[in-house]
């Protein structure tokens, strides 16, 4: 009997893992997974949406172009681990973008996205076919589920992919008649992927299109009227000196809860207004109080001497 292989955590075919020797009745044993039909993992490794998604692509036709692992399993491989398929209720299954004449079997965890494929949609990455940066932005723009998905969806993938908006926009005019492009079109006004998360994301879009305030600066530098850095607050509304921050669960550790203490301190030396913000928040009608009523407060006061500028953030 074999042990574990060489490379752990690449799962290989069926008929793969015969060809390197391993025996038909080792590959049924319980040593080996098996995640979908055909193809085989150990069962000792942790099944990351590495390989996941690798998995996935072991189950495309040999012909080259006419299917992909795409989506968030595209992205991941491309680079963006950020992007993994994990949802508050699991994991999400693997998007393949597949030529609509071909077929495929139907597997759990996989989902097929019936589409054409041009040869530069196509790209390798760890061995796999994957869809191109661009085409698998466009495809997780325009699988989203509505407006605020859309936008915070093509936020993450720009930023993790380092794709420019307006390559994104070219090659979705390109393809203008196809399904989903009217919410692709409708979100890019609202893009911005400075932002680093998806919740501060969420954030903008909350002040924007629900408390309608004007649209702020994402992460820009803020410095005093020396020109002595206070820090990137995640939204600032330029005019008025209203700042926005989101506090994940990493701000309630003490040496960032500190470090975010005094910085808010600098900020409101600087005649800034801060309106601070939670998961629990995003959801709420009074975080839309708290930024009306905070912009109100911003407005009345004296416009300090700080200056903010958008500089390249670094990756």
């Amino acid at each position: 009997m074999h042990g574990p292989p060489d490379d752990i955590s690449t799962p290989r075919t069926y008929q793969a893992a015969l060809e390197v020797g391993l025996s038909a009745t080792e590959l049924r044993g319980p040593l080996w997974d098996a995640p979908w039909r055909g193809v085989r993992v150990w069962a000792g490794s942790d099944v990351t949406p590495a390989i996941r998604a690798t998995a996935a692509g072991l189950l495309l036709p040999d012909d080259g172009g006419t299917g992909a692992v795409g989506g968030w399993g595209a992205a991941h491989l491309l680079g963006a681990t950020e992007i993994d398929g994990l949802a508050a209720n699991g994991a999400t299954p693997v998007p393949v973008p597949l030529y609509p004449t071909h077929r495929l079997r139907p597997r759990r965890g996989i989902v097929l996205w019936r589409s054409q494929l041009a040869a530069d949609d196509i790209v390798v990455a760890d061995g796999v076919r994957v869809t191109s940066k661009v085409r698998t932005a466009f495809d997780l723009g325009r699988h989203a589920r509505g407006i605020w998905d859309c936008v915070i969806t093509l936020d993450q993938a720009l930023r993790c992919l380092d794709l420019p908006l307006d390559q994104l926009v070219a090659y979705t005019e390109r393809h203008g008649r196809w399904r989903g492009v009217p919410l692709l079109r409708a979100a890019f006004p609202l893009v911005n992927p400075r932002s680093r998360s998806r919740p501060e994301s969420r954030l903008r879009l909350v002040w924007i299109l629900d408390a309608g305030l004007p649209v702020p600066q994402v992460n820009p530098e803020l410095s005093d009227g020396r020109g002595r850095l206070l820090g990137l607050p995640d939204l600032l509304e330029e005019d008025t000196g209203l700042v926005g921050e989101y506090d994940g669960g990493q701000h309630r550790e003490l040496g960032n809860h500190t470090a975010d203490n005094v910085r808010e301190e600098a900020f409101e030396r600087e005649d800034l207004t801060v309106v601070r913000a939670t998961s629990l928040d995003l959801g709420g009608i009074r975080l839309v109080r708290r930024l009306r009523a905070g912009h109100a407060d911003a407005a009345r006061r004296p416009r300090g001497t700080w200056v903010s500028v958008e500089r390249p953030l670094r990756r």
